[in-house]
């Protein structure tokens, strides 16, 4: 039976809930650029006192999840989609609104989204969109692989209450794609609904094919201003009054021989904020589901190879119970293993790809190798600059690596001269960009090279398996999903998605800031 970890710390760093912050720049791994792990490690004392841990059992952890996700999970679904329906219903009048759109907007929200989107990358977006053989559209994001036995990143290995929020989050916003969609196909209904109690045939308010337009517009707009100002004043008078002369001053599909008729629909579509042309869409429209694939990229990268499986068995078991206790709709959102798209690949494509892998590991083993002068700088900045000029992947995928890797050979020399190994592993980390003597500086070359050589191994293992980055154009994730959509924790031309990551005291809150 698996337990959730929780620590619960009372001092200094280890004492408060920290929401990570992310700073960017345009590179390609948007990585750490603000040296927040670094300088948490500087900060930290020169002798780190473990506190208690406090370990709750399953049954506990199933009840509070089931509380607090669950109304988490439906508290980001109201706000995203009550977010993104004022957003559309706000755009562009002559626009249908349909299902492209309402996900596009879903899903670059900014309650979730980094950075700003253009009107051009919106309509790219949109654009693309299209549903696979079952009618749904997918997305896929890689993430959550594992948590790397590390003393300054984690003490658990087990998901954190940010990790599970991310799959909160991901499951809102699938639910959000169609929460928009029905809210907007009930207004249509709605208005619909209303006209038949008034006796009024939809059809004849719509100009057909070989019409003529009405010389009586006149008397519409007159009927139709004096109908609100008996019914509204104040605001939404202005506000009904704006929206329905902007309907009439682009209209080319309104038929104007029956004006009282007429008044009842533009009163309505000013209700519900509908243009005619959305009412029309949304009256015959389906509803799109939305499903997104959550992808644990646990095996992607062979820097990681080292790992227990049994951990990332653990963890992966870890996010599908915590799924089962927040209620997450499997058919909103799945959790998919690395190995199910190994797995799906013929022997042909793992060769090439195994070949466009080696190749790439040996031009960046090149440039690893020629590399030895940064073993004599001394500082963290003199350090990444010159790693950067020589390579700038390298360089924004070292640190994060550097401290996420596990090392026997530390955990080793902390046992053979009795050290703590968690004070001494931080005591060691603080100075890793400083020379030092003898063993020490043997170990800290060891460490900087091994870090060197697992930024080499992910950038080669990333660009291989990564459409435009590699010869072949193949991508790992639509060789299983063809028609999906990508989404990204990082910054660059995908649907970008923040995630949220705690360290966590006393958690027995709902964390949420949204």
């Amino acid at each position: 039976m698996l337990y959730l970890f929780i620590l619960i710390r009372t001092v200094g760093e280890y004492g408060t809930c920290i929401k990570q912050q992310y700073y960017f720049k345009t590179d390609e791994y948007h990585t750490d650029e603000s040296a927040s792990t670094y300088g948490t490690l500087l900060s930290l004392p020169d002798k780190v006192t473990r506190q208690q841990d406090y370990v709750f059992s399953d049954d506990l952890m199933s009840v509070w999840i089931r509380k607090k996700y669950g109304l988490l999970v439906s508290t980001l679904t109201e706000r995203i989609s009550q977010g993104a329906l004022i957003n559309l219903l706000k755009g562009d009048k002559a626009q249908p609104c349909d299902f492209r759109e309402v996900i596009t907007e879903v899903m670059t929200s900014r309650l979730i989204r980094r950075g700003n989107l253009s009107t051009e990358a919106r309509t790219r977006r949109a654009t693309n969109i299209k549903t696979d053989q079952s009618g749904t559209v997918t997305f896929s994001v890689l993430l959550l692989p594992f948590r790397t036995p590390s003393p300054l990143k984690h003490e658990s290995l087990l998901p954190d209450l940010g990790e599970f929020y991310t799959l909160g989050l991901l499951s809102a916003l699938a639910a959000s794609c169609r929460k928009v969609q029905t809210a907007l196909r009930d207004k249509a209904r709605y208005i619909s609904d209303s006209l038949k109690t008034h006796g009024i045939d939809i059809t004849s308010l719509f100009l057909q094919p070989g019409d003529i337009p009405s010389a009586k517009r006149g008397s519409a707009i007159s009927l139709t201003e004096q109908e609100l100002r008996n019914r509204l004043s104040g605001k939404e008078y202005i506000r009904q009054r704006k929206f329905i002369r902007a309907i009439l001053q682009s209209d080319s599909m309104l038929r104007y021989d029956a004006p009282e008729a007429l008044m009842h629909f533009l009163l309505l579509l000013a209700e519900t904020n509908l243009t005619p042309t959305q009412y029309h869409h949304w009256m015959s429209a389906d509803i799109i589901p939305v499903h997104i694939y959550a992808i644990q990229d646990e095996f992607r990268y062979p820097c990681f190879d080292m790992l227990d499986r049994n951990m990332i068995g653990n963890y992966r078991a870890s996010l599908l119970q915590f799924m089962r206790n927040a209620g997450i709709n499997n058919e909103l959102l799945s959790l998919i293993r690395y190995e199910d798209i190994q797995d799906n690949l013929s022997w042909k494509t793992r060769y090439f790809n195994d070949v466009e892998y080696s190749a790439k590991l040996q031009a960046l083993m090149v440039v690893i190798n020629a590399s030895h002068d940064l073993l004599q700088l001394d500082g963290r900045q003199l350090y990444l600059a010159a790693l950067a000029a020589k390579d700038a992947r390298l360089q924004q995928l070292f640190e994060p690596l550097l401290f996420a890797l596990p090392y026997d050979i530390l955990e080793r020399y902390a046992r053979e001269h009795s050290l703590d190994y968690g004070t001494f592993y931080c005591q060691f980390m603080k100075n890793i960009y400083t020379p030092q003597n003898a063993d020490r500086e043997l170990l800290r070359r060891m460490i900087l090279t091994m870090a060197l050589h697992a930024a080499a191994r992910y950038v080669a293992a990333y660009e291989s398996n990564t459409a435009g980055k590699n010869t072949s154009g193949f991508d790992d994730v639509r060789s299983l999903f063809p028609e999906t959509q990508r989404m990204s924790i990082h910054r660059k031309d995908s649907y970008t998605i923040k995630t949220q990551t705690y360290r966590l005291s006393y958690i027995l809150l709902l964390l949420f800031t949204g």
